[in-house]
């Protein structure tokens, strides 16, 4: 099924009139705000199972048996507060993992999530020293996601990543009031299936080397206050039919404020603010060079798969 522009900005105005993130060092880091956790959340503390905080063995072989142990008996797995050194997890299906001022500190690798469905909330995710969190395979990322998987992230924060913070592909991602800073990418997120897709929300985004957020196929992302990053959204896939609405992100000097793809996945950024981009607000771009004038600026209209109102750029 086709839609031509005229089709998309009469269903894109009805959508906007609705609408109205050396160890000492690291250790004292800023943590992700997080709302306070009822005692019956916490589940079975991971201490129980032999797992050791504010030691420098690592703990990836006990906690790994603690959380497949918790898991399985359908229980929350609690990370009371204190410092994981941990060189990579599985997260396994049904996963629910609890922080309390809780930190994972990986000498190397991440978290893999694949395939399942699983919620993390109030933990924090760090990499160590000049060592970052990877993933082996190529895709380096603190959290990665794939294959269908049906991940909730809240609350938690990421930092000293060499890759993304958190990787999402073909999945279904829920992603709120989380903290990511001094990573090479903030969240990607790349959704095939029409089942899958993403809502990205109330992340605090700083000094990403790429994108703040990067979103292929279905998202929604609102709310965001992005600083200091490549681009602060880059949006679409040029191969894409999806929908993609990102509105009322507040967006600071960054190289380009929301770089839009300019065929594909129909784009619809409303309602955001933009405050010095350096090579504009809002851009097209093709075959990954920014192409046209700021979208802020002069019209949409010689792009079929945007429609950009309402914004302001400073």
């Amino acid at each position: 099924m086709t839609m031509d522009r005229r089709s998309f900005f009469a269903g894109g105005a009805g959508l906007g009139a609705g609408l109205g993130l050396g160890t000492a060092a690291m250790l004292a880091g800023p943590q992700a705000e997080a709302a306070p956790i009822a005692p019956a959340m916490m589940g079975r503390s991971v201490l129980d199972f032999g797992v050791e905080a504010n030691t420098e063995t690592d703990q990836s072989p006990a906690l790994q048996r603690a959380l497949n142990e918790i898991a399985a008996s359908g229980h929350p797995a609690f990370l009371p507060q204190g410092i994981y050194v941990v060189q990579g997890l599985q997260i396994p299906n049904g996963a629910h993992l609890v922080g309390s001022g809780a930190k994972l500190l990986f000498e190397d690798g991440g978290c893999e999530v694949e395939g399942i469905t699983a919620h993390i909330s109030h933990l924090a995710f760090e990499g160590r020293g000049n060592s970052s969190l990877k993933l082996a395979g190529g895709s380096f990322a603190a959290l990665l996601a794939a294959d269908h998987t049906n991940l909730t992230l809240e609350h938690c924060s990421f930092q000293h990543a060499s890759g993304w913070a958190v990787f999402a592909e073909n999945s279904i991602l829920t992603m709120n009031s989380c903290l990511i800073q001094n990573v090479a990418g903030g969240v990607f997120l790349n959704v095939k299936a029409p089942t899958d897709g993403g809502i990205i929300s109330g992340l605090r985004v700083t000094q990403c080397a790429s994108a703040g957020i990067e979103a292929k196929g279905r998202a929604i992302v609102t709310g965001n206050m992005i600083d200091g990053c490549g681009n602060g959204l880059k949006l679409g896939d040029p191969k894409g039919t999806s929908h993609i609405l990102a509105s009322q992100n507040s967006i600071t000097n960054c190289r380009v404020g929301i770089a839009c793809e300019a065929e594909g996945d129909y784009i619809f950024a409303t309602l955001n603010m933009i405050q010095g981009a350096k090579d504009g607000a809002i851009r097209a771009i093709a075959d990954g060079k920014l192409v046209g004038p700021d979208l802020t600026q002069q019209s949409a209209e010689s792009y079929r798969n945007l429609a950009i109102a309402g914004n302001v750029a400073l």
